[in-house]
């Protein structure tokens, strides 16, 4: 049993005097599954090992959680419609939030769904599906800024990351000099490509959306954008010391969440 407070979409439970009770898809000492990946493997008949062909997650972590008043009354039919209003976004995935020492600084993006009051005698609480858009939780938002000038165009980031795969950050550059710009990471051994932009003006501003992906200038109009521009090699950051070079004088700021693999 688990009494916890939660945030979702930004939003406190504070707001509507509520809190979780319980992850009632639990077996007795144990978690919900997460992190499952289905392993494919072929025999080696040549000295009877198994090398592994791939190893794909099979699903996004998924649990159930029950939700109940503070005052432990009942829920009336006007609470049952707020909560349901609030929770039950059709469609989208938002920030969902524990507020307990277990789950300090992990975030999930979550769909809540399928709802089933809760009887004793009256509703006295509700039960949610909770589907994540991932096999794992995140980080708090992380976000650097950073100002390279004549006097170095050189930083180092680290990034403590669960998973292998790259991290795609958003970007905000600012430009201080004109010209070209070239962003690199020690970390990217892809010496073949680089993300560039061409033909940048000082005060230019770019913004990168990686999770879509999509780049947009101050410098846009309707028949030229800064994608016009762009090498279409995207920027991004992975575990470990993230060396950042630049060819231009520029300030950059990433913002970014680390993968947690962490389960319910």
């Amino acid at each position: 049993m688990i009494h916890a407070d939660f945030t979702y979409n930004g939003i406190s439970c504070d707001a509507y005097g509520v809190y979780i009770g319980e992850f009632s898809n639990r077996e007795v000492g144990k978690t919900s599954i997460s992190h499952e990946t289905n392993l494919n493997t072929a025999h080696s008949r040549k000295n009877n090992t198994f090398h592994i062909i791939s190893q794909n997650y099979s699903s996004p972590l998924s649990f159930e959680m029950q939700v109940f008043n503070r005052d432990f009354g009942d829920i009336s039919q006007e609470h049952e419609r707020a909560l349901k209003k609030w929770l039950m976004k059709r469609g989208k995935y938002e920030w969902f939030h524990i507020l307990d020492k277990r789950y300090a600084n992990l975030w999930f993006k979550a769909n809540i769904h399928s709802p089933t009051n809760i009887f004793v005698n009256h509703v006295i609480g509700i039960s949610f599906q909770v589907s994540t858009n991932s096999p794992y939780a995140f980080s708090d938002l992380i976000e650097y800024t950073i100002e390279f000038s004549n006097n170095g165009k050189t930083a180092s980031i680290y990034v403590d990351n669960d998973e292998d795969s790259p991290i795609y950050p958003e970007m905000e550059i600012i430009m201080l000099s004109d010209g070209d710009l070239i962003i690199s990471n020690s970390i990217d051994t892809n010496t073949k490509n680089q993300f560039k932009l061409t033909d940048l003006k000082a005060g230019e501003k770019i913004t990168i959306h990686n999770e879509i992906p999509f780049m947009e200038s101050t410098r846009d109009t309707l028949l030229k954008t800064v994608y016009d521009r762009f090498s279409k090699y995207w920027f991004f950051l992975a575990d470990g010391n993230n060396v950042i070079t630049v060819s231009n004088n520029c300030i950059l700021t990433l913002r970014y969440r680390e993968t947690r693999k962490v389960g319910i």
